[in-house]
Order: C-alpha cells, then structure tokens, then sequence
C-alpha cells in the first residue's frame, strides 16, 4: 500500500492522507456540504492543506476545492466529480473526471 487516507464532510469537512512512500501526511480542513434530490446527489467541499514530512520540514500549503454531482438508480451510480487545488509551493492543479460505481447494503 502507497497512501492511506481517511476524511469526513459534513458541515466541517477534513481528511487526513499518509504517504508511506514519500514519508509525509496531509491535513486538510474546511467545509463541505452534501445534498440530494431524488437519483441525483451533489457535494462540494473547500478547505486548507498542510504536508509535511516526517522530520517536520513542511512540503506544501494549499487551498483545495472538489465539487460532485452524481445520479444514481438501484444499485449502481455514475457521476462528474472536479479537484482545483493552488498551492503556495506549485502552480494551479485542476482534475475533471467521470465516477461509477455500486452500492453495496
């Protein structure tokens, strides 16, 4: 396993992502909000980052902003999901991608 990351966004949103390869972890907070309306669901979530290393040299300070909208129907969903992120160390990054997948109960 490369990363391991974990996160929450609800009203507060924040994640935590470590690297074992690079031996850093990413903190992120802000806010996010998740809604739906019958088979479509939408989320958006902005925030702040912090990456450092293990020996407490800090990596990168950022902004990072991802919106979603998906429509779903029994089992499976498909959906737009968007990153913007500008950092302090590196030019703006944007990612557009297409989402699938099935819900398991």
């Amino acid at each position: 396993m490369r990363s391991f990351g974990i996160g929450c966004s609800a009203i507060v949103a924040g994640s935590v992502k470590r690297n074992f390869k690079k031996d850093n972890t990413t903190v992120s907070i802000g806010l996010g909000v998740k809604g739906a309306l019958g088979v479509v669901s939408t989320g958006a979530k902005a925030g702040f980052t912090v990456t450092a290393y293990d020996r407490g040299e800090i990596d990168d300070v950022g902004t990072k902003a991802d919106i979603s909208i998906s429509m779903g129907l029994g089992a499976g969903s498909v959906g737009v999901a968007s990153t913007a992120s500008v950092s302090l160390m590196s030019p703006l990054k944007t990612n557009v991608g297409l989402t699938g997948g099935q819900k398991f109960k």
